[in-house]
This record gives structure tokens, sequence and C-alpha cells, in this order.
């Protein structure tokens, strides 16, 4: 390998690794997009976004850009979770407001509003009376 001098791939000049690391410097927005349809596949959700309509999502979201691991970075969401990922049925989140929705969905609750913070109170939930 030109960069590491490990055994090249063949017929290459880098390794595995770094023709990887190319890859997706390269064609950032086509690796999140395979990403993204792996990881549906392996859940077994239905996939009908072409990769046309991920680009477009993401121009309009400023996805790419704001894609990380923080609380508040984007991820995408299914408005529907029992719809697979449509045109239609994906928006963005941050990660802190998809982790509240799951909470909310997987409870049985509709929203934070329908949410009673008082039905558990030893457990270090934010307080919600007003102090003044």
């Amino acid at each position: 390998c030109l960069d590491c001098r490990k055994k090249r791939a063949k017929g290459k000049k880098y390794c595995y690794r770094h023709l990887k690391r190319r890859y997706i410097a390269n064609h950032y927005d086509r690796y999140i997009y395979n990403n993204l349809k792996q990881n549906a596949k392996k859940r077994r959700k239905d996939f009908q976004l072409t990769f046309a309509e991920f680009q477009d999502f993401c121009k309009e979201t400023n996805y790419l850009e704001m894609k990380g691991r923080e609380p508040g970075s984007y991820t995408i969401d299914r408005k529907k979770h029992t719809i697979g990922y449509t045109r239609e049925n994906i928006q963005v989140l941050t990660h802190a407001e998809n982790s509240r929705k799951g909470f909310w969905e997987k409870n049985g609750y509709t929203s934070e509003e329908d949410y009673n913070y008082e039905h558990f109170p030893d457990q270090n939930l934010p307080d919600t009376t007003d102090p003044f």
C-alpha cells in the first residue's frame, strides 16, 4: 500500500483499509445511503428510498453536514415505525429527539405531553414544576 506499506489489494495501489477510506472521502453520500439501506435490511424494514431521493432529502435538510453521534446531531427517523423507508416517511431528528420519540412509542405515548412524569417519582427525571 502506498499509504501504510501493507499488502495491497489485488491489482490496486492501496490496501483494503485505505481503498475504503478513499471511497468514503470521494462518495460520502453514497456510503451513508448504502449503510442506511443495509441497516434497514438487517432489521427487515422495507426500503423504497432511491439514491436520488436520498440526495434531495440531504440537500433539503442539511443531513450530511449535521450527521454525527452527539445529542444535537441529526439522525434519519421514520415518521411511522410500521412503514419502511420511503421519501414520505422519513424525517430528520436530533439523537435526543429520536431517543425521546422511541421511549414514548415503546411505552404507548404519542408525545411528551401524554407522558406523566409524576408516575415515576423515584427516578431522576426533570422537575416539571415551576420554581417561581
